[in-house]
């Protein structure tokens, strides 16, 4: 579910804010699991030049989606 979340493209998605703001081109995330007690996310997040310069901003909008 976490996965489809962060992943999507629509209107209202992380990444569509991210893409309005001009601080990243796109996200990919995927999920791994390892048996039933380990398992772990890969988040990319393609950062533009102004991305680079709010990454602050970035990880706080990333981090209050994930939360909410």
């Amino acid at each position: 579910l976490i996965s489809f979340i962060l992943n999507h493209q629509g209107s209202g998605s992380l990444s569509s804010f991210y893409r309005s703001k001009r601080w990243a081109n796109s996200i990919n995330v995927s999920f791994h699991s390892k048996g039933s007690v380990i398992a772990a996310y890969d988040i990319w997040i393609n950062l533009t030049g102004e991305g680079h310069r709010n990454y602050k901003h970035v990880i706080g909008a990333f981090l209050h989606t994930s939360i909410c």
